[in-house]
């Protein structure tokens, strides 16, 4: 999904596309599995020698090494598959390539510049993933030339409404496609994959049943588990419920809890340093703060990072003085699965009852609502 108003680990022109069901990946070549790894060859064209190219995981570079003459090679070993992205530093440019690691050989070729554009062989999950692609490319292609036209775009605002109608719509569809590809496919780690992405925005009856399909040893990797964990949870508290406290451990590693917040009004501010609408939020939640501390408001931050040093190093640069939490466990931190947290930035309010009064107040929407509860 290209087009993203705020940041979705990472997650909308009626759309009428007809997919055609691709059979399921057979006669995988088993003389490609190895057993020692991992291997890595890739080929491309248009990339400058000795640029540096990396393995992404999760948002860190795990590997590197440079392309020599157009060709470039990684060699690892995975316990189990794993999704990563092979990139240069300028992936705007360069483009990326999403694979999944997996102990065979794998091809990558890229018949232009763009890592976007790779030809990607490797073992069955890498199959499944390409199958799950062909049956998405014609809506992502859409969605593509809809970011492209309006991106940088002044448009009214019904032009506006209708771009969020087509994304919606094309986001409805891409729904379908990926809750069939799960049915379709129960035993791969892309249905895996798949179904922990979107576990905080569909519907948990719907996640519950699919998880129910997953293959037995899926459902027993950490993943699994997570998800699991995730359905078993509470329903999302919403606007005029009360709101659920919770416990992670701040900077210095001491746990601290939303009820351990003294003030009449708390807003708790889901981040990450990776996501860009976040930083450039804060800038804005710093002069708020600093308007209304004295006042009665407080904010607690927790972060959706999983690089402490990134996390840290994103408090001081952007000088954030408000306590800040995180467990660095990204999307699967337990605050984001009890709020059903499936974009950032995102916050709620609560009010010195333990009500939630209001959510996503961002920029002057915040200060506006501040300014009515303790300026009056």
């Amino acid at each position: 999904m290209k087009i993203n108003f705020l940041c979705t680990l990472m997650l909308s022109i009626l759309v009428f596309s007809s997919c055609n069901k691709e059979k399921k990946a057979k006669n995988i070549d088993e003389s490609n599995i190895v057993s020692d790894g991992y291997h890595i060859l890739g080929k491309t064209k248009g990339i400058e020698d000795s640029t540096m190219i990396y393995i992404n995981e999760a948002g860190s570079f795990v590997d590197s090494t440079h392309i020599i003459h157009g060709e470039f090679s990684f060699s690892g070993k995975v316990d189990t598959p794993k999704q990563a992205v092979i990139q240069t530093k300028d992936y705007k440019k360069n483009g990326v390539a999403f694979i999944w690691l997996e102990n065979q050989k794998i091809s990558i070729e890229t018949p232009t510049s763009s890592l976007d554009n790779a030809i990607i062989k490797g073992g069955k999950v890498q199959e499944h993933q390409t199958v799950l692609k062909k049956r998405t490319d014609s809506l992502n292609n859409i969605l593509d030339i809809i970011e492209e036209k309006y991106r940088y775009s002044e448009v009214s605002e019904e032009t506006r409404d209708s771009v969020i109608n087509a994304q919606t719509a094309i986001f409805s569809e891409m729904k379908k496609i990926e809750k069939s590809f799960i049915r379709e496919f129960p035993d791969s780690y892309v249905s895996l994959n798949l179904l922990n992405i979107y576990k905080t925005s569909w519907d948990k009856n719907i996640v519950k049943e699919l998880y129910e399909l997953l293959a037995k040893d899926l459902k027993s990797t950490k993943t699994g588990i997570a998800i699991n964990d995730f359905i078993s949870l509470p329903e999302k508290p919403k606007v005029g419920d009360s709101y659920v406290d919770f416990e992670l451990p701040n900077t210095d590693g001491s746990l601290i809890k939303v009820s351990d917040i003294k003030a009449k009004y708390v807003l708790v501010e889901f981040w990450a340093s990776w996501c860009g609408p976040c930083r450039k939020e804060n800038p804005n939640l710093v002069r708020t703060y600093n308007i209304y501390k004295e006042k009665g408001f407080e904010i607690l931050g927790v972060s959706l990072d999983s690089n402490e040093k990134h996390w840290l190093k994103a408090i001081e640069k952007d000088g954030l003085p408000w306590t800040q939490t995180s467990d660095l466990k990204a999307q699967n931190s337990l605050p984001a699965l009890l709020y059903g947290i499936n974009a950032i930035p995102y916050n709620f309010l609560i009010d010195e009852k333990g009500t939630i009064i209001a959510e996503n107040l961002r920029g002057d929407d915040l200060e506006k609502q501040l300014k009515e509860l303790l300026d009056s």
